[in-house]
């Protein structure tokens, strides 16, 4: 997944993130008409409410598969919940012979169908990417939910690529406004070049770890009203030596509260 459009960034793979992976057994379906079979997730990802660009790569074990299409354009396909458009309109859709390649196709218009849940229907819990932090002397930190936060329990977020072994922990209500301004906030005019602030920091904490990560741990109330519930987190990374502000951020995530 990558935040807002995924025009200009196909053969990026640094602005890509890996959500989730799953295995199924390739089917008899055609180019145009794909088998019935469901990959089934290794575990569930959270799609925060916003616009993203989404990858979908199918690798062969043994055999031969392919990617199920049409070289049309058109959409977008909607419902109450989700649309998948083409953005701008002029870029419907692309296929890459390899993941993140330069050579493939367009327009190609992907033929499959995303399963779902929401929190107010299942009252599932999440944590999930939403938009990339800026790497420093280490590659850009990125922002785990290694627990996600259900009432009564627990939510940690843990952080890697730390070269200082310490981060300040954001904890924000709104990703799009901040004392500081509108989100996200160039983060130039502080001195750290290419790098953005994404959630408002209404609460923030100390990290402290070792070999490159540390955690925030944050007890969830079990309190009904807190069902749904969605917060943002994001670590200011210390990074002495890497530029004026001597710090870079993490990637941002939202968390909703599940049961």
């Amino acid at each position: 997944m990558t935040e807002g459009s995924y025009v200009g960034k196909e053969s990026n793979a640094a602005a890509w993130r890996l959500v989730a992976t799953g295995n199924a057994v390739a089917g008899p379906g055609t180019v145009a008409a794909p088998s019935i079979n469901l990959c089934l997730l290794n575990a569930p990802f959270y799609l925060p409410a916003g616009n993203h660009g989404l990858a979908v790569y199918h690798r062969a074990v043994t055999g031969g598969a392919y990617i199920a299409y049409t070289n049309a354009s058109s959409g977008p396909f909607a419902n109450a919940d989700l649309s998948i458009h083409p953005n701008p309109a002029t870029a419907p859709g692309i296929s890459r012979t390899t993941l993140f390649g330069t050579s493939g196709f367009s327009p190609r218009q992907w033929n499959g169908t995303f399963y779902y849940s929401k929190c107010s229907l299942t009252g599932d819990a999440g944590y999930g990417f939403f938009g990339s932090g800026c790497a420093g002397s280490m590659p850009v930190s990125t922002n785990v939910g290694t627990s996600w936060p259900r009432l009564g329990g627990s939510m940690i977020s843990t952080f890697d690529n730390l070269p200082a072994n310490t981060a300040v922990f954001l904890l924000g209500f709104s990703r799009t406004t901040s004392p500081f301004g509108s989100l996200p906030l160039d983060l130039t005019s502080y001195g750290a070049t290419g790098c953005f602030g994404r959630v408002s920091p209404d609460a923030t904490s100390f990290l402290f770890g070792a070999g490159g990560t540390a955690s925030n741990t944050l007890g969830i109330p079990n309190i009904p009203s807190l069902l749904c519930a969605q917060v943002y987190t994001q670590a200011l990374v210390l990074d002495p030596a890497v530029n004026v502000l001597g710090a870079v951020v993490s990637d941002a995530a939202a968390a909703i509260v599940g049961q």
